[in-house]
């Protein structure tokens, strides 16, 4: 009796640390810390976004994506590479702006004002499986407006790979079909028509597409360079879902 009660406490105890590290597991949670970078002796940059702590492969994998987005939003001139670092790509801006400045401003006789680029990022969602980041930039190279860019960058929390809007939902008819009437109350205040956003009778996919702690958040991009915003509980589209 004595043996099998031993054994049986072994057993017991081997089923609550396995059931606790799978908890750990479960429950890992991926710290995050501010990154910012400001420079304004030529133009004005200034990238305020949030990064992945760590040296791990899916913190570079995540960070490498991030940093990506901010040197697309500095790239303006076609006929060079892209750089790979922010720092890089921000010098590369200036020397844009210094250029442009240089043939310019002596044939319009008057000083031209300062290019500006902001990037900001942070992250609105992080479950078990997936991490959700928000992220936007503002070129500014003297227009009328400036160039604005909004996405989601979303990944897959174990391995940092980024997931596009296929690898997120399971079940796209459905999950437009749910969509479809909180783009239509959104479109009441504005001078857009939910036609505009059908193709074949069927609502077009996001442009963008995302994840809040409330639930998934769609962007449709329209036709004078702004964007729809559309957001839908969890409870109303998590079947429709993979992450």
């Amino acid at each position: 009796m004595l043996y099998r009660f031993k054994l049986l406490q072994n057993v017991f105890l081997i089923s609550f640390l396995s059931f606790v590290l799978c908890s750990c597991k479960k429950d890992r949670v991926l710290e995050v810390s501010d990154y910012e970078y400001k420079n304004d002796k030529t133009a004005l940059i200034e990238v305020n976004i949030q990064t992945v702590t760590g040296k791990s492969d899916t913190a570079n994998n995540i960070n490498q994506e991030l940093y990506s987005f901010v040197c697309k939003g500095f790239y303006i001139d076609a006929s060079k590479e892209i750089q790979n670092t922010i720092e890089d790509c921000a010098n590369q801006f200036n020397d844009s702006y210094s250029n442009f400045k240089t043939q310019f401003s002596n044939e319009l006789f008057q000083e031209l004002p300062k290019w500006e680029a902001f990037v900001d990022g942070e992250l609105m969602h992080q479950s078990e499986l997936l991490l959700s980041f928000a992220m936007s930039s503002s070129i500014n190279t003297g227009g009328s407006k400036p160039i604005t860019k909004i996405t989601f960058l979303n990944f897959d929390k174990a391995t940092g790979q980024q997931l596009s809007f296929n690898n997120l939902v399971s079940n796209k008819t459905e999950l437009l079909n749910t969509l479809k009437p909180y783009l239509e109350q959104e479109l009441f205040s504005s001078s857009f028509k939910i036609e505009e956003f059908i193709s074949k009778s069927t609502l077009k996919t996001p442009d963008h597409f995302g994840y809040n702690d409330l639930g998934i958040v769609a962007l449709y991009e329209t036709s004078n360079n702004d964007y729809i915003e559309v957001s839908v509980p969890f409870n109303k589209v998590e079947d429709y879902l993979n992450y």
